[in-house]
């Protein structure tokens, strides 16, 4: 297994038996980790042999060194050795111990190694085959952004007399004893930066890096770079780098002065207005916070990323030195009691920094001494050696990210670029800087990459490119393409001649021939063959392309006129193209009409929210930058009032579907996480955060009432359906004759309407017990009207076995009656009459045996009577 570089498995260290009797302490101790950095990439290398081997020799290196000062045996984990120190001193002499052995080992050795050296006094538990505690968790956020082959302290672990150079800060750490501990000072420099051949207040002027207007750099020069241009009262200078100088003062109030002397002089020989910024950065600390002897000398730092070009700036250390009279007034006011890492000096006359303007650095995208670049407009490089053509496909994620960012720290992006040292020409792909990618996307339509995402695309619309299918079958166009990116421009000619005799209609082929020509600077050649690939284009962004590239031309060489009409061609074929509605707005600021250009711009940008960022920092808008400032300001306002006021709305929402179904209730799973990207978004205070602030505020509203709607729906739905049961039981016992069966009944119908109108009550006025329960009651409801419906056939029982007794008994009575008439009567009747008068026979013995016939007559009769009068009642009540 490969060791990491990273310590977060610190729960799982084995070390050595500490030297201690306890196998558990828990107290303040300062931490020593030694890091090898660059391991991960040295077994990428050269594998993981060579790499196990050098950390080996790493370790047979700083453990005796560790192990001889340490209070406790070394810990070692993977590529990290770590061990604590009960005086801060003793850790910071064997960390320059260790980190003067490395450098003696990367002179004469054959390895080389990186290491980064962390010093923290905190809370730390050591037992026997573990180191952890509140100290190490925290050295383990700091040590990613450290600087290495250096000697870093926090502010808890910096030793009495200890030689201290530089005070760095971290980039937003996360947790609150990281944010507490963000100040670390970088010992033992090496000589890096000496600045202590005297006490007092020190100035330090520095310029814009990546500036390079040489009008600009011969000021400096004259200004500053002169040994023998020196201002009163200065005891020292010293000229620290080609970009940064040193001035010694004994007193503030003199080195202020002397600091607003050379900014003044600077904007003199620039020829630039009073108003202009000035693309220098003036600091005024008190030296021993560089190097001190004292322990109480005051800790202080900056950032050069907070320290705004053309102002001075002074920190807490150098106000707090000053005598208490003095006064220098500053943004915000000092206070004694109440340390501000900087304030700014009042500035005697109005400067640009007071100004709300939202972008601040027009005027440092475009300087230099060449033409504008055909592909990205800079004047720093020419066309063939422009940064953009080493730029790969982009679908506008720069633009998101800094569209998410607030203006200060998108101001700050442009800063850290202009102040950082470097060649800002012919960068790598890799190498170039969010700011400057930026700033190339702004004419990313110009540029090879979306040639070649023409070339690829489907024939969509122009808005839709790049979102679609492409077609990566290029062969040699490709091939010529990569020449001209490399610019192989002979190489790149003479696979285009071929091309054009194998494919002479093809439009690529006059493209490509077009942006050649733009890098030998032949823009008539170019002008000719974007014509003919207008003309042998056949899809419409084709076309549309081929007009953007001749809209280029004619707008760098000052022909408006002819510049409008290829985008007055492009508004024939896409009326709705946004790239050519905001050039056609940034035209017409050319011609003087302002007014309606900038409203046409603000409309596209509450359109398509990419052209926020583009307006922003578009330098071709420099003219325009308080009117384009302030339209933006009034959009963001606005956009964020209406994000405050719909996020009070879902927080409204959220707490009523929180009585409404409770807080455990699945249904606000989602709504919580929705509020969470409301909340994140909220604390980036940016224009996109708003917006989404907005949209996401928006689906939670609109969802939650769908949800609260369809609840109500479904209950009431359900509740319906209940008294639909109920009332059919009505109709049920309605035609029963009154009993106590039925009042019974219709008791619990009765009762059973008068909840369900609770319930419905309930659910309109939205009462948190019966909205939220009603289905759950609608269903016990119907439970209930089932418990009925045995009642309900009990009475009907009782009333159809009444009424087939009461038939039953008239057709019995009546059947009987018959029965006795004939068996009393008739039978005797017509058995004399057969017998005497047909049969002319006596009686006697007749009339001996005919009481019995007379009886069984009916009986059988009876019998029969009955049966009949059964299905007669049975057939009487069913046929009713």
């Amino acid at each position: 297994m490969k060791p990491s570089i990273s310590v977060q498995n610190v729960y799982k260290i084995s070390a050595p038996t500490a030297q201690s009797d306890s196998s558990s302490l828990d107290t303040e101790w300062t931490v020593l980790a030694a890091v090898l950095s660059d391991t991960l990439q040295y077994y990428k290398l050269h594998g993981d042999k060579k790499g196990f081997e050098r950390l080996k020799a790493f370790r047979k290196l700083v453990l005796p060194i560790i192990s001889e000062g340490a209070d406790f045996s070394p810990i070692m984990l993977d590529d990290a050795v770590w061990t604590c120190f009960s005086d801060s001193s003793d850790a910071y002499e064997t960390a320059k111990a260790v980190l003067d052995r490395i450098r003696t080992e990367n002179e004469s050795g054959d390895r080389h190694f990186t290491i980064k050296l962390l010093l923290h006094r905190g809370e730390t538990i050591i037992e026997e085959k573990r180191l952890f505690g509140d100290a190490v968790q925290l050295m383990m956020e700091l040590l990613p952004h450290l600087p290495e082959n250096e000697i870093c302290l926090t502010n808890s672990a910096v030793p009495e007399k200890t030689p201290v150079y530089g005070m760095r800060r971290l980039p937003s750490p996360e947790s609150e004893a990281a944010r507490e501990e963000r100040i670390l000072y970088v010992a033992d420099s090496n000589g890096k930066r000496d600045l202590s051949e005297a006490g007092g207040f020190l100035l330090l002027l520095r310029r814009f890096a990546n500036f390079p207007d040489p009008a600009f750099i011969s000021a400096w020069e004259s200004v500053i770079g002169e040994e023998e241009h020196w201002t009163k009262g200065e005891k020292i200078k010293k000229r620290i780098s080609e970009i940064e100088t040193a001035f010694f003062f004994e007193d503030v109030e003199t080195a202020v002065e002397s600091a607003r002397n050379k900014l003044s002089e600077l904007k003199r020989q620039y020829s630039q207005t009073e108003t202009a910024i000035l693309p220098v950065q003036a600091v005024i600390d008190f030296e021993d916070a560089y190097r001190t002897e004292n322990p109480s000398a005051p800790k202080v730092s900056f950032d050069f990323s907070d320290i705004e070009p053309g102002c001075i700036h002074i920190t807490f250390g150098a106000l707090r030195s000053t005598p208490d009279n003095l006064d220098i007034p500053t943004s915000p006011p000092f206070d004694g009691n109440k340390a501000a890492q900087l304030y700014r000096v009042a500035s005697r006359t109005a400067d640009q920094t007071n100004s709300p303007l939202l972008f601040r650095y027009h005027d440092f995208l475009m300087p230099g001494e060449s033409d504008p670049c055909f592909y990205c407009g800079r004047k720093d490089h020419d066309a063939v050696s422009c940064p953009s053509k080493m730029l790969e496909y982009t679908d506008g994620r720069i633009f998101e990210k800094l569209g998410y960012m607030p203006a200060p720290q998108i101001n700050r992006l442009f800063l850290d670029y202009f102040t950082t040292p470097g060649n800002s020409e012919n960068p790598s792909a890799s190498s170039i800087p969010e700011a400057m990618e930026c700033v190339y996307e702004l004419t990313s339509i110009f540029q090879i990459r979306y040639l070649k995402m023409v070339w690829e695309s489907d024939g969509g619309s122009w808005t839709e490119m790049g979102s679609g299918t492409r077609n990566r079958n290029g062969g040699r166009l490709w091939l010529a393409l990569d020449c001209i990116r490399t610019s192989k421009l002979d190489r790149a000619v003479a696979i285009l001649d071929s091309c054009l005799k194998d494919f002479p209609t093809d439009y690529r082929v006059y493209a490509a021939f077009g942006i050649v020509n733009i890098e030998k600077q032949d823009t008539k050649s170019a002008d000719y063959f974007f014509s003919l690939a207008l003309f042998y284009a056949h899809t419409t962004t084709q076309k549309i392309h081929a007009l953007f590239l001749s809209y280029r031309l004619y707008l760098l060489s000052e022909n408006f006129i002819e510049a409008g009409k290829q985008l007055s061609q492009i508004r024939l074929l896409d009326p709705n193209c946004h790239d050519m509605l905001y050039l056609s707005a940034r035209l017409e600021l050319l011609s003087d009409n302002s007014d309606s250009a900038l409203q046409k711009i603000m409309r596209l940008v509450r359109e398509n929210r990419r052209y926020f960022v583009q307006t922003l920092i578009d330098p071709d808008l420099a003219g325009y930058r308080k009117a384009v400032s302030q339209e933006l300001e009034n959009m963001i306002t606005s956009t964020r009032d209406e994000a405050e006021t719909v996020r009070g709305e879902v927080e409204k929402q959220i707490r009523r579907l929180e009585s409404l179904f409770g807080k455990d209730d699945k249904l606000l799973k989602e709504f919580y996480s929705m509020m969470e990207l409301i909340e994140k978004n909220r604390k980036l205070n940016s224009y996109f955060g708003w917006l989404d602030v907005v949209r996401f505020s928006h689906i939670v509203i609109s969802r939650g009432k769908r949800i609260v709607q369809q609840q109500k729906r479904l209950s009431l739905d359900a509740l319906d359906n209940v008294k639909e049961l109920v009332n059919s039981r009505f109709s049920e016992i309605e035609p029963f004759p009154e009993s106590t069966q039925k009042n019974t009944v219709a008791n619990q119908c009765i009762s059973i309407l008068k909840e369900t109108e609770r319930i419905e009550n309930g659910i309109f006025f939205e009462n948190p017990k019966e909205f939220g329960n009603a289905l759950e009651d609608a269903n016990e409801l119907e439970d209930r009207i089932s418990q009925i419906d045995p009642k309900i056939k009990r009475l009907k029982a009782i009333i159809e076995f009444k009424k087939f007794l009461s038939v039953f008994g008239r057709i019995f009575l009546v059947t009987q009656g018959i029965n006795l008439i004939i068996g009393l009567l008739l039978f005797p009747l017509v058995t004399h009459l057969i017998v005497v008068n047909f049969l002319e026979l006596r009686l006697t013995s007749v009339y001996s045996e005919l009481s019995a016939y007379i009886g069984g007559l009916i009986l059988i009769g009876s019998v029969f009577g009955t049966l009949l009068a059964v299905v007669m009642a049975v057939n009487r009540i069913y046929s009713e």
